[in-house]
């Protein structure tokens, strides 16, 4: 089983990384959408891999946030 879950993170990666140039910056909506999914189901994965550990849900908020203003900066940042 932990050869899934170490699968299913390296393919989520590869996806995710595709669609970091597809999204332009973070300014098209649907190929971030999906990169930022892409990226969660790939943390789940390896960590549940790795750690022998779920994510919990105060995890999955420090993540979001960090996302977030991750694209904050990036969008209103100086350029």
């Amino acid at each position: 089983m932990p050869y899934v879950f170490l699968a299913l993170a390296i393919c989520a990666e590869i996806t995710a990384t595709t669609l970091l140039k597809s999204s332009e910056g973070y300014t098209r909506l649907l190929p971030t959408v999906f990169s930022l999914l892409a990226y969660l189901i790939c943390h789940c994965s390896f960590s549940r891999v790795l750690f022998g550990e779920r994510v919990s849900p105060v995890g999955n908020v420090g993540m979001a946030l960090i996302l977030v203003g991750c694209i904050v900066m990036n969008l209103f940042g100086s350029r």
